[in-house]
């Protein structure tokens, strides 16, 4: 009986397969980019592993055929090098809600991805997770960037340069408008 229960274990052992990604899985890209509602300039980046180097770093991917679509309305990126293409944002009037088409032509093959353009909605009817903090006797506030897995977006709060009681921190009557950088963190959805 002994012996049975060792090769039942044994063949158990050698039958086993790998159900997670294997190692040695290529993939074709990496696509990094999004619509950027408040800038005309887009920008997607195209890269690739590469499998030279010991460190797997990557490397850009030129010579791909690169297009978004909503409706009637398409964006033709330009390729800049090294993996970089630039278009210019269409006019989104009457765009929320709507699907947005990334297509990748590359080496024959074609890539598509599909994404909708949410809706901002007005920060004071938005749940914001906010620190305050008093540090030397100053009031501060601290705004996450991202939270990942939201249906809406994080806003990003720029407020008056003034001292603040601790009332204002705690209910934001303070006049206030949200802004970032690259616009926020909505505009720039993955596609």
């Amino acid at each position: 009986m002994r012996f049975l229960l060792i090769i039942v274990a044994c063949f158990l052992v050698v039958s086993c397969q790998k159900s997670a990604v294997d190692e040695g899985q290529s993939y074709d890209m990496i696509v990094e980019g999004g619509i950027n509602t408040m800038y005309k300039e887009q920008y997607i980046q195209l890269k690739k592993l590469d499998g030279l180097k010991s460190n797997s770093g990557t490397i850009g991917i030129s010579g791909a055929t690169v297009r978004v679509t909503n409706g009637p309305n398409t964006i033709e990126f330009n390729d800049l090098g090294e993996g970089l293409y630039y278009g210019e944002l269409f006019n989104l009037k009457d765009t929320v809600g709507n699907v947005f088409q990334l297509t990748i032509t590359l080496n024959g093959k074609s890539y598509e991805a599909q994404d909708q353009l949410i809706p901002v909605i007005p920060i004071e009817n938005a749940f914001l997770p906010v620190e305050k903090n008093n540090l030397n006797g100053k009031w501060g506030v601290k705004v996450s960037k991202h939270l990942f897995g939201m249906r809406t977006s994080n806003k990003w709060l720029i407020m008056p340069q003034k001292d603040f009681s601790e009332d204002d921190i705690s209910s934001f009557r303070s006049p206030f408008s949200y802004s970032y950088r690259l616009g926020a963190p909505n505009v720039l959805n993955k596609i």
